[in-house]
């Protein structure tokens, strides 16, 4: 299987100087210098994908490098919380990701990062992978 990481170029920035710590799903360093968000704080970012069998199964693997020490998210699959409040370390990249497959009986899948109450700051997310 083979693995794309597909830049979205209108909403990058660049990441300087943050720790890579051991990871074993290390993602390669140009794609973890880009991040994605949302066109504004009270947005969220979404992803959306409809399988050819709806009896499919997948994981997914999400990739963060945060550069403020206040940022604080949901992410949200189909309505459902994948990781409780989300709060990636200040100047680290981690990885988040199911510990199982998911399936969804009706064949439509959308993870959505979504901004708490009374934060300012949008969610932001370096990679996503399906599989």
């Amino acid at each position: 299987m083979d693995t794309f990481y597909l830049p979205r170029k209108d909403k990058c920035m660049y990441i300087k100087h943050c720790r890579s710590h051991y990871d074993m799903y290390e993602v390669p360093s140009i794609v973890m210098s880009t991040t994605a968000t949302p066109t504004n704080s009270s947005s969220s970012l979404k992803f959306k994908w409809n399988p050819d069998k709806v009896t499919t199964q997948y994981y997914v693997y999400m990739y963060f490098a945060e550069i403020v020490k206040t940022r604080v998210f949901h992410v949200i699959l189909n309505e459902e919380n994948l990781f409780g409040l989300l709060s990636p370390t200040y100047l680290s990249t981690r990885t988040f990701y199911s510990g199982t497959a998911l399936h969804e009986p009706n064949g439509i899948y959308v993870v959505s990062l979504e901004s708490t109450v009374n934060l300012t700051l949008p969610p932001l997310i370096n990679a996503f992978e399906v599989y």
